[in-house]
């Protein structure tokens, strides 16, 4: 599990700065970055128990922003994870002590990738162009000359969708006209 003290170290270090959580929730496990949006880069990321996630949120305060992929009714039968997901949903939403931010995989898609069509895959190619443009071993780099995402190593495919929702959300305030230094 990610060190607890250095996330609570992380948010008592920024200098007023705001930071984003972004939240790719599941029944058990939720896909999670620490973002900062005015240098647009990630501080932590991991893919951890929703228990874990609850404690991140209260790391939170006033100026922060929790951004999360939220649940999207697609017209067929919902079965008992899909339930699940957004009781949890729910949960962290309860449980946070800022803004919560609420965005669908539909609109991450259009967003990053121009197509509500897109795969994950090609959400995870338009994140590595867009932070880690030149950098070998999956968009990471390596120890000795990492890439802005290489804080991402070992968070999976869900600490990119949490990743993704930021990036999302992060242009689509800047189409709105807004700066990341007045993300409040």
């Amino acid at each position: 599990m990610y060190p607890y003290e250095s996330l609570a170290r992380c948010f008592a270090e920024r200098n007023g700065e705001p930071l984003w959580i972004g939240l790719d929730p599941g029944t058990t496990k939720t896909g999670w970055v620490v973002f900062d949006p005015k240098e647009e880069a990630v501080l932590h990321a991991g893919h951890d128990p929703n228990e874990f996630v609850i404690n991140l949120l209260e790391c939170g305060s006033l100026g922060d922003k929790v951004i999360m992929e939220c649940f999207a009714a697609q017209g067929m039968p919902l079965g008992e994870s899909s339930i699940e997901t957004v009781r949890w949903e729910g949960r962290f939403m309860e449980r946070s002590r800022t803004e919560v931010c609420r965005i669908t995989r539909r609109e991450v898609k259009v967003e990053l990738c121009n197509s509500a069509r897109a795969k994950d895959a090609n959400i995870r190619q338009a994140l590595v162009d867009l932070y880690a443009h030149g950098f070998g071993n999956h968009g990471y780099g390596t120890k000795a000359e990492p890439s802005p995402l290489y804080r991402m190593k070992g968070s999976g495919s869900h600490g990119f969708s949490a990743l993704a929702v930021c990036t999302a959300w992060l242009r689509k305030t800047l189409a709105w006209g807004q700066h990341p230094s007045s993300h409040t």
